[in-house]
């Protein structure tokens, strides 16, 4: 896998880090910062990216779950004014998902194909898929369909979303019979990360997201994964949340990690496997319908229960499995299945 692809730099006193992601799909930035959302660097990104007079913006579409809605209203209405910077409020709509799992299905889709038509959504328009894993892979997709594809811009709202499902093209919806199972890989043409939309959540969400990091170390950053658990083993998770700057390079890391992998096997046809460690077993646990556990608590659980199988076959040693579960665990991450 190729070497970092880090960019540090300082825009309107913000320190920001950027990730450069280049595909076959697509070549696009991740930009990492705090506070980039509610000041101009948001236009600013956005606007640098639809320069092609070829392609000059005629609308956005803001997609937005309706957990974050109520959450961070601010937020929202902070995107839609960066927006109507570049184009005009008259061109700038906003559409609520209805947030949750259950909204990432072809219904939706379709309500949302039906009224990115019936508002004047043309071959230029840009869409904003501002929320979730659930948010981005939803918008992705209708991107990637609509006039056979068309832009948009993945602003993720949660840590998992930020290190996994933001980045690599992957989109789908859900079906009755198995998650992801119709989609297309579509790049984004930018992808925003402000940590500061993270103050907002459950801090319960904030370490689902950190298993997916710690993934990353397990897999191929071992200087990642020690970093981690100085970390969590010193000052717990909380401490880990509360460091911003610490924060903010954890996430980097995580994305950079994946950005190695797809720009190797952008079609998921090879290496990109590595990616699902944790996630066959995760998934089979939400097919289960375990009640109680959000994704990233699968993920965790099944990182274990693969970590245990691995061991079993001898590709990976008892110390290895006992580290992964202690760091786990130090993240306030569950490891096995609840009782019943």
């Amino acid at each position: 896998m190729s070497s970092s692809c880090v960019v540090a730099s300082i825009r309107n006193g913000v320190p920001l880090r950027t990730v450069k992601v280049s595909t076959k799909g697509g070549t696009y930035d991740v930009v990492v910062g705090r506070d980039i959302c509610t000041s101009t660097i948001f236009a600013n990104l956005v606007e640098e990216v639809c320069t092609d007079p070829k392609q000059r913006v005629t609308k956005f579409f803001i997609f937005v779950d309706s957990n974050l809605l109520g959450l961070n209203s601010g937020l929202v209405t902070s995107v839609e004014v960066a927006l109507a910077s570049i184009v005009g409020a008259d061109k700038v709509s906003l559409y609520c998902v209805p947030s949750g799992e259950a909204s990432k299905c072809r219904d939706q889709k379709v309500e949302i194909e039906d009224w990115l038509s019936q508002n004047g959504a043309d071959r230029r328009a840009v869409l904003v898929a501002l929320g979730g894993g659930v948010i981005g892979d939803l918008i992705g997709f209708v991107a990637a369909s609509y006039y056979r594809g068309i832009r948009f811009v993945q602003v993720p709202t949660t840590v998992l979303s930020m290190v996994d499902s933001s980045v690599g093209g992957k989109t789908a919806v859900d079906t009755g019979y198995g998650k992801n199972l119709i989609g297309a890989f579509w790049q984004p043409i930018l992808v925003v990360a402000d940590i500061a939309v993270l103050d907002t959540l459950p801090i319960r969400q904030t370490r689902s997201g950190i298993a997916e990091i710690i993934k990353a170390g397990m897999c191929s950053r071992a200087d990642l994964f020690a970093e981690l658990e100085s970390i969590l083993s010193s000052k717990g998770v909380e401490g880990l949340i509360q460091d911003t700057e610490q924060l903010r390079d954890m996430i980097v890391a995580g994305i950079d990690y994946k950005r190695s992998v797809v720009e190797e096997d952008e079609r998921d046809t090879g290496i990109r496997n590595e990616l699902n460690w944790g996630h066959t077993v995760g998934h089979a646990i939400e097919g289960m319908g375990v009640t109680g556990l959000h994704h990233g608590e699968c993920v965790s659980i099944g990182m274990v229960y693969e970590a245990m199988a691995l061991r079993a076959q001898g590709q990976l040693s008892n110390i290895a499995v006992q580290r992964l579960e202690k760091v786990l665990k130090c993240c306030d991450l569950p490891t096995v299945l609840p009782p019943g």
